[in-house]
């Protein structure tokens, strides 16, 4: 979250986040307030990457806040990336 959202508006924003999220299918897992270049940040288990860009994409079209995704990959899911074989060159080689 950025600093865009309004001393008034952020003690209802995390229930609004909540309420955002069950509505896709999801559900938050946490969400916290912060000192520093963000002023929150929160947690959320979302059906699929596109149910998490539209949710990204909607929250940030309000203009009330920025939003930042990253998403999270399970340790079983890097091991099976890391046993996938594949042909790269990189550009100019």
């Amino acid at each position: 979250l950025h600093r865009n959202a309004g001393a008034h508006q952020k003690s209802r924003l995390s229930a609004a986040v909540k309420k955002a999220a069950e509505s896709l299918g999801g559900k938050l897992e946490c969400f916290h307030f912060t000192f520093g270049k963000y002023d929150g940040f929160g947690v959320a288990e979302l059906p699929s990457a596109a149910v998490a860009a539209a949710f990204s994409m909607q929250v940030a079209s309000t203009g009330k806040v920025a939003i930042h995704t990253t998403a999270i990959v399970e340790p079983e899911e890097i091991d099976l990336a890391a046993r996938k074989k594949f042909t790269y060159r990189a550009p100019g080689k």
